[in-house]
Formats: C-alpha cells, sequence, structure tokens
C-alpha cells in the first residue's frame, strides 16, 4: 500500500525544528499513443500529476521522504562520516515509524567530489588513475570527456554494484580545472528495516567507496588536499 502524503506531512511536521523548508516532490507522467495508419486518427497525448513525498532543507542537509524511500544529502562545508552515520541514522527510524515500509530493497551510498586542479594545462595521469585513454595516432588534447564505469563488486555480494562518473566541471576559480569524481556503491538487496541491518551494510558500501577512491587518485592529488 502506498503511503498518502498525509504521512509525509506529519513526518516533516516532527522535524521542523530541523528542517525548516520543505517542498512538495511533484510527480509528472507523460503518455504518447502513435496509431499505426493515419486512417486510425491523429496521436494522442496524456499527462498525469501527483505529488508524491516532500523535499526538506536545513543546515546544509536535503532530506527526501517518498513513498519509495528515504534520501538524506549533506551539502558544504561537509561533515565526516561520524557526523552522517547516526544523523542518517536517527532520520531513517523515523521514517520507518512514519511510512512503515515493509522491507529494503535497494541500498546506496554516493559521494561527489569536486576535485580542484590548480593548472589548466595538465597531464591527466599526474592526478588520476582513472583517465580516458587516447589512441596515439590522434592528438591527445581534450576540452572535455566524460566517463562512466558500473563494476560488479561480486566479493560483497552479486547484488553490488559501483558507478564511477569521472569529468571536468565547470571550474570554481581562475587557473585552475574542476574534477567531478562521482562514486557510488550501492545494494539490491531484501532486508528488513531494521536500521541495525541497514547500516552494517552501509558500512561495508563505505569501505569499498573509499577503497575505490583511494585507487582512482595519485600521491600529487591528495596533496592538495592538505
Amino acid at each position: 500500500m502506498v503511503p498518502s502524503q498525509d504521512v509525509f506531512e506529519q513526518m516533516a511536521k516532527s522535524l521542523f525544528s530541523e528542517f525548516p523548508v520543505s517542498a512538495d516532490l511533484n510527480l509528472n507522467q507523460f503518455q504518447v499513443s502513435v496509431n499505426a495508419t493515419p486512417a486510425q486518427g491523429p496521436p494522442s497525448f496524456a499527462h498525469t500529476h501527483r505529488v508524491s513525498g516532500i523535499r526538506l532543507t536545513g543546515n546544509e542537509r536535503v532530506l527526501l521522504i517518498q513513498p519509495r524511500g528515504m534520501t538524506f544529502n549533506h551539502l558544504p562545508p561537509y561533515s565526516s562520516w561520524e557526523v552522517f552515520q547516526p544523523e542518517a541514522r536517527q532520520l531513517w527510524e523515523r521514517y520507518v515509524k512514519f511510512v512503515k515500509p515493509e522491507a529494503v530493497t535497494r541500498v546506496a551510498l554516493r559521494y561527489i567530489n569536486r576535485i580542484e586542479i590548480p593548472e589548466v594545462t595538465f597531464e591527466t595521469n599526474d592526478y588520476f588513475h582513472l583517465y580516458p585513454q587516447i589512441p596515439d595516432m590522434i592528438p591527445q588534447d581534450m576540452s572535455a570527456f566524460f566517463m562512466q564505469i558500473q563494476m560488479p563488486q561480486v566479493d560483497l555480494g552479486p547484488d553490488v554494484t559501483a558507478a564511477i562518473n569521472f569529468a571536468p566541471v565547470q571550474p570554481s576559480r581562475e587557473h585552475s580545472t574542476s574534477i567531478l569524481l562521482d562514486i557510488d556503491v550501492f545494494a539490491l538487496r531484501n532486508l528488513s528495516t531494521s536500521s541495525d541491518e541497514v547500516f552494517n551494510l552501509l558500512d561495508v558500501i563505505r569501505a569499498r567507496k573509499n577503497k575505490l577512491f583511494e585507487a582512482c587518485i595519485t600521491d600529487r592529488t591528495r596533496k592538495l588536499f592538505k
């Protein structure tokens, strides 16, 4: 049974002191039907709209509560896992109390790292072990690129996958380059809604995310964080 919007509004009210700004999440669906021949008539269009959940904001935090699940984000300035984890656990327990989900089918942890390189022209492999390989017989200069890699993490389970996105983005200051290293590790697993079971898996996923991040960068990049 899909929970009503009233359930999310009640949860939002209970979190008002932490998340004073709220906005409805709108779900729009469009359908186009095309007949096999013109004689059967013109195409038909249908549009449905409904409110499905709430977006809550407060103190560099964003919380999405929806029928399909809960998403919790920390915004800059970022905190540590030791701060994030207990906050997320408390919010998850609140979500379970109000929404009463029957099970958990997806657990994910995503870190979107923006790495500032203090150069405009440089060899990508000086800073990253992950980069597009250009054949030697063509010019090596790149003005833009986008890489996405999806890798099964079979040692953690047949249901665990890591997705890595790697691309330059708009630089935040002159004479520099901003690189996005976006790592998303997720498990498609049927779990109880117990916070211990969910967060034990999150701890495993976080350890793998850290390993992937360290494998993607060089010591030259590590020095940028000091």
